[in-house]
């Protein structure tokens, strides 16, 4: 029979941090970040928010100035393009979804699947070989333990959430994400890990995002020497 020790760091695999820090002292993460995404593509479609919100802030420049200088009339056409920009810009991002964006939810959508004890949705997004790297222990864990898990633990979270969610494309087919989950419960505390993400063929031809290697960057007062 599996130990109780090693369904709990099963669990840590699955992105629970077990491990919530007390008495591990005040070490804060230090790992290297993935890449940042090119700007253009990042903020035309991901984060259409700055720029959108700098248009309108000339919008207003332009119709004030305008306006005080005797033009009305080009006061007002000067602001109606800018809002004008600025809204095409929220509808265009808003209408397109990047891959890096489509990892970001599906990331989401694992730490949930842990938290909620979502074994179809789990097992949507783990590959059939997961290898994971977590404290003391680096094991190939097939989807059937990792489920196991799953669905025995996750009543001890009773919340999980992922503030921030960051993603990076290696090529076509492979991807990493990264994810800080911040949980309450027995396991109350924040951790940050790092995701192997492979994109395959599903049943209609369209690429379906698994995650193939789940890493440990840090856990309270530990950081992973080899992340």
């Amino acid at each position: 029979m599996r130990s109780r020790a090693a369904n709990f760091t099963i669990v840590c695999a699955t992105l629970s941090p077990a491990a919530h820090g007390q008495g591990l002292g005040d070490v804060g993460p230090s790992f290297v970040p993935l890449p940042k995404p090119p700007a253009l593509e990042h903020y035309l479609y991901e984060n259409p928010w700055p720029p959108a919100g700098l248009l309108l802030l000339l919008a207003i420049a332009a119709f004030w100035v305008l306006n005080r200088s005797g033009k009305p009339k080009a006061g007002v056409g000067a602001g109606s393009v800018g809002l004008l920009g600025a809204v095409v810009l929220v509808l265009l991002a808003g209408g397109i979804e990047t891959t890096r964006e489509t990892l970001a939810d599906r990331t989401r959508a694992l730490v949930r699947a842990v938290d909620q004890g979502d074994l179809q949705a789990a097992d949507r997004i783990l590959h059939d070989v997961v290898r994971s790297e977590v404290p003391f222990r680096s094991a190939e864990l097939g989807k059937p333990i990792l489920l196991t898990s799953i669905e025995t633990w996750h009543d001890r979270i009773a919340d999980a959430r992922t503030p921030t969610v960051r993603a990076h494309l290696d090529g076509p087919d492979l991807a990493r994400t990264e994810v800080l989950v911040r949980t309450q419960g027995e396991y109350n505390g924040s951790s940050w890990w790092r995701l192997a993400w492979r994109a395959d063929p599903g049943p209609d031809g369209a690429l379906v995002w698994t995650v193939t290697k789940v890493t440990w960057l840090w856990l309270p007062g530990q950081n992973n020497p080899d992340a």
